[in-house]
């Protein structure tokens, strides 16, 4: 005779199951050269990723991230503004302005002046210039 705990370890297990032949056979899935990192090419609500967690690569550079040829030596700067307002400037020219509390929390929580892991603010910084 099976235990309650042992009937929903086994319910779970198949719930797991069920949900992995779901995705497996319809979901595609897409490799970013630079890190490795899988993730799925389209979203449940039918949205497109270009690389991991953006739906656009324009999010930080703003439309101007193709135009732009960044070359060695190229200054980024990317500022907060009162609101929760980041703004993005290359070489000088203001490229981008995103309004997100979420957004800019993440972005300080790495790269801010007490970043939450030093390396961690490091291999930040190298993977978002690999981006570009």
């Amino acid at each position: 005779m099976a235990t309650s705990s042992e009937n929903t370890i086994a319910k779970a297990t198949q719930e797991v199951t069920n949900d992995e032949k779901e995705t497996n056979g319809t979901e595609e899935v897409a490799v970013e050269p630079k890190t490795g990192v899988s993730f799925p090419v389209k979203l449940d609500d039918g949205k497109q990723l270009n690389c991991v967690g953006l739906r656009k690569k324009s999010m930080v550079m703003g439309q101007a991230s193709d135009d732009i040829k960044l070359t060695p030596g190229s200054l980024i700067e990317i500022s907060r503004l009162p609101g929760f307002v980041l703004k993005t400037k290359v070489m000088g020219e203001v490229i981008s302005k995103v309004e997100s509390e979420l957004l800019w929390a993440y972005i300080n929580m790495y790269i801010g002046d007490d970043p939450l892991d030093k390396d961690a603010k490091d291999k930040f910084g190298i993977s978002l210039i690999s981006l570009f």
